[in-house]
């Protein structure tokens, strides 16, 4: 359960769009429910996490820069 807490805000914003769209297509409610579990947690690994990385490293390289004043400007 707890990849699916980590993948929590995939599955909330994409699960209306989903199971709207499987429901139309008259898929039974199980496959719905996989089809969502598993989109989420897709989302969650190829989306989410790099974009959260990428942006530790951004913050860490910014707070481990040196501040530089030049004409009265900090840089």
């Amino acid at each position: 359960m707890a990849p699916i807490g980590s993948a929590g805000y995939g599955l909330y914003a994409l699960h209306a769009p989903v199971t709207y769209t499987l429901v139309i297509y008259g898929l039974p409610w199980w496959s719905v429910l996989l089809i969502n579990l598993i989109l989420c947690l897709a989302v969650h690994h190829l989306i989410e996490r790099p974009l959260a990385r990428y942006g530790r490293t951004l913050r860490q390289r910014i707070e481990a820069r040196p501040l530089t004043v030049s004409a009265g400007r900090v840089t």
